[in-house]
């Protein structure tokens, strides 16, 4: 130390000097001064403990684990930290006895504090370490972190003392020495020890056990950011494919119940705070009532983001991941100044040897401590994305079952499933980059202040280069949005488009309508594609400015060093230093483009979560639950669909006592259904009470099932209680069916019921409430769907007055009148108001609606002797009530009424089913079916397909409980075929030049950095191509499970929705446990990647050290190598991230090229013949020995008929469930292909034809009104074959014409999905407008009326006998009743002919199956 130097005060505090350069840099014997050995090497680990102290209390405070037994681990952590306490406390006694010995040295602070910093540290880490134990902590990060670094720092004073004894100990030294030789081993068996994980804690909070944990949980700290916990299931994956059962449980933290709690609370205080901000009230006049009335204005509801939620959810685990990337950015700029050192340390062969190997060691460990950050920062961001998405999608499913019916109009299914899919999983892919905001601008920076020490103010040339491209960035953005949210919409109609497609693609088959919805689907795609098109082409652009931003800043900056000043000299460090710099800025500045896309996707995808999340949801006051003397009351009860609509009902006032039953009957378009609704809370309440006392059970008049076994659909929820369960099935009709089924009970069922009939899921829906005993039970026209006879059991067995439902309370919508006499009050609906309220006695007595009600039915059934007997009696009461004259001129008026409805649809009885012109084909217009209280996927629950079981088609295999098709699932590695079979569908050439024009890019990037290195004085660079990752959509099983429309409805109303959020929670949760090991697996690869990366690193600068002693080393090539060797790493982990993504991105290809392949229905337009113009002109048709099969290794469902239908016949063809009536019309249309013999219309092979020629030339009339959102034109004539003039004859016969003329658009008028804003009853009539604008020979009707009620049905038999006098018609029967005046009558059973006569003859015979079904259903 010279003699005008300063002491320091570290020199004092010590007594020695601190730092000395001499000793410790230009020297070839390096070591430390014994005071830094004394204070810095023991309070660095020290300082860091101190520091993370807090985090690791917080972590141990809120761990939800408890009690780690006592094991070899904490037992030999707790021992040998007592002994560093001991050791610690013993060289504090050591030195004051050495001073009061008068020992000198020991005198200085640096002996007293030292110890006791570390006394107290160890102190700490044993507290922790308890703590730790008591809260189930299994391994520390920062207690490993602390002992890692007192092993590194002490390895130095370790090392110092060693070599004392080599270089002669003196007295003073003694002491120091033999503390460091105990001190130190201990100090590395801790940091062994911790290497390890502890014992599993005994329990832990508020949850069982998982049966499959996740290892990580009990994996150690090393292992966490080196991920070998996941080696068991690497090697697994390497030696078999995986399958989900290979795959452990999702961690705690990661789960539905854990994140979605958390940003529910935030969600649910943005939206209290929102709602307590009153809101200006708005004046309105109104013209009508003359008055004032002040409503909220809608245009004050501010919308309430879902961001700040989210910011709050997730902010702590985010910000950690924020410090990680801070810290690995800042490591990142380490690299390119060790590496200036180390081209320095080749230049100048002067340096001491061990600096070289000392700048290699630190290179590499530098790289390595980046690789662990950023694989730790990946894997936390790729979390929170998950985490992210796990609460949008379950918060997007909680709405969507809340979601009021008005809201619900706004949102498709195609647009909530995009929200589930898409918009979730762009939240979630933007985690990653959002920390790139800050991160870029500081690399960015970093960067050019580096280079600015370099090359001093030419960088600025370059920075300007960077500057004139924010604008370019600025537009692109604003282009790329645009792109985005025109794409969103395209893909939410496609997307609706083709679920209504596929939920109605039966419908489309029999019609043969699939080339003008293949044309819709083509046109909405095509203009998708063509703004996927400008994306690309944008996106290319955007790619390619910015894969040249760095090239031209690297450029731009040589160019204006080297000409600026001719002393400016390009050498080697210059070159490739500024190089690994220009790297590093390259990195951010590519990443724009990616992060404005991903900003730009997530921007919109936000502003739809708003709109959805913000939408208004049912009014859980709307209807009260006070314990009173009526199990339902409605007082002065106004109700609309919204708040915006006309009401629908009108001063509604109802009280039911509780255990009656009361039927509500009334004409269509009454309001029946609509009253249910009101009574759930479905409608907006606009004035009055509803109160309902008890638990509810409601029974939709279409059934809602759902995917699961059908004793599944029957508990919903509640426990087997077999003798229960028993009773109900036998009760509800269900036992044949059950027989029939393959797996019975235990049979899946499709989605939406897709394999069970009409009939079975409305008595499988009634199972359902019977089994669930509630206490009040609305039906709504349950009955409709089933055979005549079923329902007069059912209503026996469960509704009537000696059913199982005796004693509930029970309100019955209904539109037969057979079982009115045994109600006990009945409510007569009339234009949404109450007309009468009374005994079935006190109704006829009255003579008023409910008389008229009855007069219209009875006027039906006709006047002949053969009306069934129940409606005698009811007839004889009417003019007993009435008097006879009365009542047969009541009679002969009601007829005329309907003769002359026929005849004109603009007749004013036909009036009360339609809707008002100002109501516009609205939700309010609906009014027998519950399509009000139904939604988006109300059209889902029709049964669009029986096939499997209405045909009775068990299975072939007993055991086989499916009966749909379960999904091929390849495994392993995706076939070489699949590549080339994509190659060759993106066209051979343009693969050819894509790999070409990358191999030349790569060529000259290689050549431009070979060039630098031979000349280094001037350069252009560029070395790596950065592909943005494409992640791929994954959709949920919550598709299927999604409880919009009636499955909503029915749902709230068994007041089941916790129970389907937590089942969506729990899909979603399965899904994230398939995601969550690839997370980890790119993790664990690019951990070891990088590795090797590094270690190429070590080697390169090692060789360059050897080869600078032997004087043979160019630092240019010094350069060259350390900076190919420093981007190696990223160039083998994105080599390895692509593999795998292809990988993973082409099983899209796979299953694409596998539907492609699969095997087709025959073809539509090529057949064997051509049949002639006019055919068929009879309509006679003839099985002959006809048989058929759904599919390929199941039994067959008809059996070997033969049988003859003369031209112009009128047939009705009856049989139970399962009978195979339906597969008889699916046969006639070739949906199923004969197994066996054939059919023939007027002579012709039906085989022989094309499929469309065919399917165009019969008419059908289906059991379900599908219909399609378009206009009502499209729903009539997709393809415009005909003329306005006939769509309109046909509309008038199918006694719709004044409803479509009083529509504001008339046929242009908008249907909406499913054709909701329609009545059942209007669709059915829309159905048989299609069969009469067609009006071939041959006409089926497939259980045509069974979903409506009888009027619409007279309406349509009567339009069928008139307009289809000549043809022939085939009518599979519901109601015995419609079939009674046919030709002839089939009885099939199982898939057999048993009867085929005239119905007169067969009920002649009491011994005939047909006698005996028209006895259940009463008509004899």
């Amino acid at each position: 130390m010279g003699e005008n130097e300063t002491i320091s005060p570290l020199d004092s505090f010590c007594g020695s000097t601190f730092w000395d350069l001499d000793q410790t840099w230009y020297t070839n014997d390096p070591n430390f001064t014994e005071c830094f050995h004394q204070t810095v090497l023991y309070w660095i680990p020290c300082g860091f403990i101190w520091l993370f102290a807090p985090y690791e209390t917080y972590q141990i405070l809120y761990s939800n684990t408890r009690y780690i037994p006592w094991s070899f681990i904490n037992i030999s952590k707790m021992v040998i930290n007592l002994l560093l306490i001991i050791l610690s406390i013993i060289s504090i006694i050591y030195a004051v006895i050495q001073s009061n010995n008068g020992v000198e040295l020991y005198t200085n602070d640096v002996y007293y504090v030292t110890p006791a910093i570390l006394a107290a540290t160890f102190v700490l880490t044993l507290g922790l370490m308890l703590a730790g134990k008591k809260r189930g902590i299994r391994s520390s990060g920062p207690l490993f972190l602390f002992w890692f670094l007192l092993t590194f720092c002490g390895g130095f004073t370790y090392a110092a003392r060693i070599k004392s004894i080599i270089d002669g100990m003196n007295k003073m030294e003694t002491y120091p020495f033999v503390w460091e030789m105990v001190y130190y081993p201990l100090v590395v068996v801790m940091f062994f020890i911790n290497c390890f994980a502890d014992k599993e804690p005994l329990y832990m909070e508020g949850e069982g056990k998982s049966d499959n944990p996740c290892p990580e949980e009990a994996a150690s700290f090393l292992n966490v950011i080196t991920y070998t916990w996941l080696d068991s299931l690497i090697w697994k994956g390497y030696r078999k494919p995986l399958e989900t059962t290979d795959l452990w449980d999702l961690n705690n933290k990661d789960k539905s119940k854990s994140v979605v709690p958390r940003f529910e609370k935030h969600w649910q205080k943005a939206l209290s705070k929102q709602a307590k901000k009153p809101s200006e009230p708005k004046a309105t006049y109104g013209a009508e009532n003359g008055g004032v009335s002040f409503k909220p204005s809608p245009s004050t509801k501010k919308i309430v983001s879902v961001l700040p939620a989210l910011c709050k959810t997730f902010a702590p685990e985010f910000l950690l991941g924020s410090l990680l990337k801070l810290m690995q950015d800042l490591l990142a700029f380490v690299s390119p100044q060790i590496l200036s050192l180390l081209i320095g340390f080749v230049e100048d062969p002067t340096q001491e040897s061990w600096k070289g190997y000392l700048y290699a060691i630190i290179l590499t460990l530098t790289a390595m401590l980046q690789t662990l950050i950023l694989g730790q920062y990946f894997q936390r961001m790729f979390v929170v994305g998950l985490q992210i998405r796990t609460s949008i999608v379950s918060s997007i499913y909680r709405k969507a079952i809340k979601i009021s019916s008005s809201s619900r109009k706004e949102s498709t299914v195609g647009e909530i499933v995009n929200l589930m899919s898409v918009d979730a999983q762009r939240l979630m892919d933007l985690t990653t980059y959002l920390n790139m905001l800050w991160s870029a601008p500081l690399q960015i920076a970093l960067a050019i202040y580096f280079l600015y020490q370099i090359l001093g103010p030419s960088v600025f040339a370059g920075l300007g280069v960077m500057i004139l491209l924010i604008p370019v960035n600025g537009v692109l953005a604003n282009a790329t949005k645009k792109l985005q949210i025109q794409q969103m919409k395209y893909k939410d109609k496609r997307v609706k488009m083709m679920s209504e497609i596929l939920s109605g693609i039966k419908v489309l088959k029999l019609y043969a309508w699939e080339p003008s919805f293949q044309a819709q689907v083509e046109e909405i795609r095509s203009k998708e594609i063509d703004v996927l098109k400008r994306a690309a082409y944008l996106n290319a652009g955007t790619s390619f400015i910015w894969t040249c931003a760095p090239f031209l800043v690297t450029l731009a900056t040589f160019a204006v060093y080297v000409t600026s000043d001719p002393s400016h000299i390009l050498d080697a460090k210059k070159a490739f230093v500024s190089l690994t710099l220009f790297n590093l800025l390259r990195f951010p500045m590519s990443m724009f483009p990616m992060l404005v896309v991903s900003f730009v996707q997530a921007s919109v995808s936000i502003k739809r979560l708003n709109k959805f999340m913000n939408a208004d949801e049912l009014d859980p006051n709307s209807v009260s639950h006070e314990t009173t003397q009526s199990a339902i009351s409605v007082e002065k009860g106004s109700f609309a669909w919204s708040q915006a609509e006309p009401p629908i009902l009108k001063d509604i006032n109802i009280e039911i006592k509780p255990g009656k039953l009361v039927a509500v009957v009334g004409q269509v378009g009454a309001g029946k259904s609509s009253l249910i609704s009101a009574i759930l809370g479905e409608m907006e309440k606009l004035s009055g009470k509803v109160n309902t006392n008890g638990r509810i059970a409601y029974i939709p008049q279409q059934a809602w099932i759902q995917n699961c076994s059908l004793r599944n659909n029957i508990l919903f929820g509640k426990g087997y209680n077999e003798s229960v369960y028993n009773k109900v099935i036998n009760a509800c009709a269900l036992k044949p069916d059950l027989a029939m089924l393959p797996g019975g009970d235990n049979t899946e069922i499709g989605e939406k019921g897709i394999n069970l009939s009409g009939g079975q899921k409305q008595r499988v829906s009634l199972a359902r409430s019977v089994f669930s005993d509630m206490d009040v039970y609305l039906l709504d026209d349950p009955l409709s769907a089933v055979d005549s006879h079923v329902g007069k059991h059912i209503f026996d067995e469960v509704i009537g007055p000696k059913g199982l439902l005796k004693s509930k309370t029970r309100l019955l919508v209904t539109h037969g009148i057979t079982f009115l006499p045994q109600v006990d009050q009945i409510v007569v609906l009339k234009d949404g108001e109450v007309s009468e309220i009374g005994s079935y006695k006190e109704l006829l007595a009255q003579k008023g609606a409910f008389a008229e009600f009855l007069l219209q039915h009875l006027e039906d059934e006709g006047t002949d002797e053969d009306i069934p007997d129940e409606l005698a009696e009811i007839k004889q009461e009417l003019e007993n009530t009435m008097g006879k004259e009365e009542f047969a001129r009541q009679i002969s008026r009601q007829r005329v009424a309907s003769e002359s409805q026929s005849q004109h649809s603009e007749n004013a009885e036909n009036r009360p089913m339609i809707a008002s012109p100002d109501r516009s084909l609205s939700r309010s217009s609906s009014t027998t079916s519950m399509e009000k209280s139904g939604g988006s996927l109300r059209r889902r629950s029709s049964a669009k397909d029986r096939k499997s079981v209405d045909a009775g088609a068990p299975a072939a295999n007993p055991n086989n409980n499916k009966l749909i098709e379960a999904e091929k699932t390849e495994t392993g590695k995706v076939n070489s075929k699949v590549y080339i079979h994509y190659m060759r569908s993106i066209g051979g050439w343009l693969t050819f030049i894509t790999l070409v024009l990358y191999i030349l890019y790569q060529s000259f990037a290689v050549y431009s950095n070979i060039w630098l290195a031979k000349w280094s004085e001037a350069g252009n660079t560029t070395t790596k191509n950065h592909t943005i990752e494409q992640q791929r959509d994954i959709y949920l099983g919550v598709y299927g499970a999604l409880g919009f429309g009636q499955g909503a409805t029915v749902i709230r109303a068994y007041g089941q929705e916790q129970r389907f959020i937590k089942e969506s929670e729990s899909r979603v949760d399965i899904n994230q446990v398939c995601y969550y090991p690839s997370i980890v697996a790119n993790r664990w690869l690019s951990v070891r990647l990088e590795t090797i990366g590094n270690l190429v690193v070590l080697f390169a600068s090692l060789f360059a050290v050897i080869e600078r002693e032997k004087g043979t080393m160019d630092p240019g090539y010094v350069g060259l190598s350390i900076t190919y060797a420093l981007s190696i790493t990223q160039t083998l982990n994105w080599f390895m991230r692509m593999t795998s993504e292809v990988e993973t991105n082409i099983v899209a290809v796979e299953r694409i090229k596998e539907y492609s392949e699969a095997v087709q229905e025959a073809s539509w337009d090529h057949g064997k013949r051509e049949p002639p113009n006019t055919w068929p002109e009879k309509g006679k048709v003839s099985f002959e020995k006809y048989e058929v099969r759904y599919r390929e290794g199941l039994d067959l469902v008809i059996k070997g008929i033969s049988c003859e239908i003369e031209g112009g016949e009128k047939v009705g063809i009856v049989g139970r469930t399962g009978a195979g009536k339906s597969s008889l019309t699916l046969a006639l249309f070739r949906i199923i292909e004969a197994a066996a013999g054939k059919i023939t219309i007027d002579g012709i092979d039906i085989a022989d034809l094309a499929l469309h020629k065919l399917r165009s030339r019969l008419t059908i009339i289906p059991q379900d009104p599908v219909l399609f959102s378009g206009t009502l034109r499209m729903n009539l004539d997709p393809f415009n074959s005909y003329s306005d003039e006939d769509v309109w004859t046909a509309l008038e016969h199918a006694h719709l014409k004044t409803f479509v003329k009083s529509l504001p658009a008339g046929l242009e008028h908008e249907a909406s999905e499913g054709g909701e804003n329609l009545s059942v009853g209007q669709r059915q009539l829309i159905c048989l407008a299609r069969a009469l604008l067609r009006k071939t020979q041959v006409l089926i009707l497939d259980e045509a009326t069974a979903a409506v009620d009888l009027e619409t049905d007279d309406l349509i038999q009567a339009t069928i006998r008139k307009e289809f006098k000549e043809g022939t018609v085939i009518t599979i029967a519901h109601r015995l009743n419609t079939i009674l005046d046919s030709n002839r009558v089939m009885v099939l059973d199982k898939g057999e002919i048993k009867e085929y006569a005239p119905p007169d003859e067969l009920l002649a015979n009491k011994n005939s199956l047909f006698y005996s079904m028209a006895r259940d259903a009463g008509l004899v």
